[in-house]
Order: C-alpha cells, then structure tokens, then sequence
C-alpha cells in the first residue's frame, strides 16, 4: 500500500502539479495534511480543494483524505466533504483497505498570529481520543494519525529560532496511543522524519516548495521517504 503524503499547498497549485507530474509508481491513498489556500471564504477554499482533487485525480482516481490547516476554516472541509472533493477526517477515525485505520485532527495550538484555526490542547487532546474511540472494536493492522501540526518536541516542529512549537497533546496521545505513523506539517522549516518510541513522525514539507512523501505500508511495517520535485 502506497501514501502519497501532501501539506501547505497554499495556493499553489502549479507546484503541487508538476509534483503530481513528477510521481511514477502507482499510490493507493493521498492524505492531505491541510493549508489548501491563502485564507479566505468558503468559495475560495472550496475553488482550491476542488482544483486539488483535479491535478491529483487526472492521474491517480484515489481517495484524497485530509484536515484542515491553521490557515483554513474546519468547516469549508466539512462543506467539501458534503460535496465529495475530499474525505475530511478531522475529529473522525475509519478504517481504510487492509486493515489499515487512520484519524485526524486539524488545526494547531495558539500561534502568536491568531490565524483561522487553532484549538486548545484541551480541545486537540479530546478530538484525539473522540475520533481514535470510532476505531475500537475494529478489525486494524495498523493506524495512521493524520495532523496538521506535528507533536511537541521532534525535529518535526523546530522554527527558525530554535523553539519547539508542536502540539503537546498531539505527542501525549502518541505516547500513549501508539500510532504506526504519523503524518503532519505546519512548521514550513521542519520538513524531516522523527519516531516517538515506535511511532514514526513524519512533516512532509510544504508542498508550495515542491516537497512531498510517500508512505509504503507491507506486513512488516512502515517505510517513509521525503520527496521533492
């Protein structure tokens, strides 16, 4: 099973084509990992979903799973999964072929910016074990936890001035709920592959730059590879 892993596109889409260009194996999945467009209303949001789902489905007919980005709204995703552009996973867990489960929460912890989205550590760790709840008494062989911001404390969450920006509930549910692979980005400048004892914690970069990654799961478990164009 194939992943292809996309974050901060952030309008631009003509990048996020050649990368789509770019990709010769075949992929299963695409998880978006949010920050579609500069912000704006819902039209906008949705005019920029849409346009994904058409650069990636002119090449790969795949579900497209994502969250929204502290730069979206979480209820343009909620429009757009109505609307069947994207499968909007924030706050909800299922149960993808092979067994494999995955959950999402968008957004991130307070930013000195007051941008669109952001949520309490209170409110993340909640939605964490609300949407990881949908998967008990599934049959999985792994699960996937889908963010827009990475973990606390990783070389997945470092600005430039040092300083660790992550989400502290996001790390906490991974201590204790011990995810296979985690799947983020956010924090443009920490574009890198960490683990969390067994959880592999992956910022795929943002997309506006041409980076990307693909994920590859098989019965022995899971390889990550940063990409770019």
């Amino acid at each position: 099973m194939r992943f292809l892993l996309l974050s901060d596109v952030h309008g631009k889409l003509d990048i996020l084509k050649k990368i789509i260009e770019s990709i010769d194996i075949e992929v299963n999945y695409v998880l978006f990992a949010g920050d579609i467009a500069p912000y704006g209303g819902v039209e906008l949001t949705l005019n920029y979903l849409k346009k994904l789902n058409e650069i990636i489905s002119s090449k790969f007919k795949v579900p497209i799973l994502a969250v929204p980005g502290n730069m979206d709204l979480a209820e343009h995703y909620v429009e757009a999964n109505k609307q069947g552009i994207v499968v909007n996973i924030h706050g909800k867990g299922m149960v993808l072929t092979h067994g494999i489960g995955i959950i999402g929460i968008g957004g991130s912890p307070p930013t000195p910016f007051g941008t669109p989205t952001e949520f309490s550590e209170e409110y993340i760790e909640n939605t964490l074990n609300q949407a990881l709840q949908q998967l008990k008494d599934k049959e999985i062989s792994t699960y996937v936890l889908l963010a827009h911001s990475p973990p606390y404390n990783t070389k997945c969450d470092v600005i430039f001035g040092g300083d660790h920006v992550g989400s502290k509930s996001i790390r906490k549910f991974i201590v204790e709920s011990k995810p296979a692979l985690c799947v983020c980005g956010h924090i443009h400048e920490s574009r890198a592959i960490d683990t969390i004892n067994n959880t592999i914690v992956v910022n795929v970069g943002p997309a506006m730059k041409g980076f990307y990654a693909i994920a590859i799961y098989r019965e022995e478990g899971w390889e990550v590879n940063l990409e770019k164009l």
